[in-house]
């Protein structure tokens, strides 16, 4: 069930209700407020995860309900609800910190996604940067938003439904803007799960009913090629459970590249129940022009350091990214070549996942300000009780642990900006995180100082896998588990 709190600020009745009653059916705790200061009075008197923000209301209007939360409720998000007329307004927002905006009206499904996406981000390990991509990523998402949402208006306009050499070229500015926008976000998926940012959410699911939705999506592109998917489903499919976005993020990319690169006529997708493996295998078979590139593999994605911009083409990008979400819903995708020029994608997903997968590890949340240090202790904790959630901000290394609920803390001792040791000292003095054993990770010289402040576990930079695991087995030890 999500604890997620969720405020809705927003004039409109009927928006205020509309949102909160979607909302509740997923489980987030929502309230509302009819305006901008009666918004202001609940943020000032409780802690929300998230608000819908309204940004045209009479009063104190949405950009400055936005400003007060950022600059007193620096750890709650906003998606920011917006009319054509105040996109500008929107893109603003953005600038200014919102997560997101969506566009009034509004499909439902579309909201639910948005929220979906905000809060499983946050629950993880939110606001680790990814290793290559900044906020300049989130600029460009905001402005090709933007550009989207105007092209629409403009197609969707009844003065304009002339089909004319304009309207020509606003469609395919906003197909384009569309395809480089979910290119955007594939970018951003795959950066986030370099660092264990993307944690599965496991519910009961049934995969024709994702394929459905999928092909109903996609119906506009299929015209434009002239294709079918012909489906062949089993009627022995079972309900599986697994992460629903995770899945639909990989069909889609897919069955996007499959659509993209087909010849005219059919591609088929055939779903098989392998009841003896516990498995649903997903067989995508297109008939190509021009087949996957020679030798293609699928790649980790890369750090900073490492990078080369001309590796990751449009492919790579969304192979890979659906291949990493695959794995960390314990299934598999290979690619295999069928003929000369045509192959075919094959994705397994087991009914379940795996006693550690269906998060019975324990979590070990890493407080460090640089990246590589909690790389390097996910990699020490692979194929382990273990599994690492890490956080490089000091206002998350003292949130993050009442969502995470950790064995336990490894924190650099110097990633307190403001004063040495001072997250430890804070970590300890709250009471929803002082009975979590802390590991203090930092140079020698330091170790006197740590014991001072009242910290036993100590490792010595630069951290070994064997002084580390030496210490959490003196915590498993002390806790009884060992």
């Amino acid at each position: 069930m999500n604890k997620a709190n969720i405020l809705v600020i927003d004039d409109e009745f009927e928006i205020r209700e509309l949102c909160s009653k979607l909302l509740r059916q997923k489980y987030y705790h929502v309230e509302s407020a009819k305006n901008g200061k009666e918004g202001l009075t609940m943020l000032h008197s409780n802690f929300f995860d998230l608000v819908l923000l309204d940004l045209k209301m009479p009063g104190i209007n949405g950009l400055e309900v936005l400003k007060d939360i950022k600059k007193n409720n620096i750890n709650t998000d906003t998606i920011i609800l917006t009319g054509y007329a105040t996109i500008e307004t929107a893109v603003k927002a953005m600038r200014l910190g919102s997560y997101d905006y969506i566009s009034k009206p509004f499909d439902l499904s579309h909201l639910n996604a948005t929220v979906e996406r905000c809060i499983k981000k946050r629950i993880a390990a939110k606001q680790i940067h990814p290793s290559i991509f900044t906020d300049t990523n989130y600029n460009l998402k905001t402005s090709i938003n933007a550009i989207v949402d105007q092209t629409t208006f403009l197609l969707n306009n009844p003065h304009g439904q002339q089909i004319s050499p304009q309207h020509q070229i606003l469609n395919k500015i906003n197909i384009n803007s569309k395809k480089l926008l979910q290119m955007i976000n594939n970018l951003l998926d795959l950066s986030n799960i370099t660092l264990n940012k993307m944690v599965p959410h496991w519910e009961k699911i049934k995969i024709k009913n994702i394929l459905a939705e999928i092909i109903i999506e996609a119906n506009p592109l299929l015209k434009e090629k002239n294709l079918a998917a012909k489906i062949h489903i089993d009627p022995n499919l079972p309900f599986i459970i697994s992460d629903k976005s995770h899945i639909k993020q990989i069909l889609t990319n897919i069955i996007d590249y499959t659509i993209k690169l087909s010849s005219p006529g059919q591609f088929i997708i055939s779903i098989l129940n392998v009841a003896c493996k516990k498995t649903i295998k997903i067989g995508i078979i297109p008939l190509l022009i021009n087949p996957l590139r020679k030798n293609f593999t699928f790649t980790p994605f890369k750090t900073a350091h490492q990078f080369s911009a001309h590796e990751y083409d449009e492919v790579t990008i969304n192979l890979n990214l659906a291949k990493t979400l695959t794995e960390s819903i314990g299934g598999t995708l290979e690619i295999k070549n069928i003929s000369n020029n045509d192959f075919s994608f094959i994705l397994t997903l087991p009914y379940q996942p795996t006693a550690l997968q269906k998060e019975t590890k324990k979590n070990i949340l890493v407080i460090d300000i640089n990246p590589a240090v909690i790389r390097r202790i996910c990699n020490f904790t692979k194929e382990t009780e273990y599994q690492v959630v890490g956080c490089l901000t000091k206002e998350e290394a003292l949130k993050q642990p009442v969502h995470t609920n950790p064995f336990a803390i490894i924190l650099d001792i110097m990633t307190a900006e403001s004063e040495q040791g001072k997250i430890l000292r804070d970590l300890k003095n709250n009471p929803k995180t002082m009975s979590i054993p802390i590991i203090v990770i930092s140079s020698s010289k330091t170790k006197t100082l740590v014991f001072d402040w009242g910290n036993k576990n100590f490792i010595i930079k630069p951290i070994k896998k064997q002084d580390l695991f030496k210490e959490l087995n003196k915590l498993k030890k002390e806790k009884g588990q060992l």
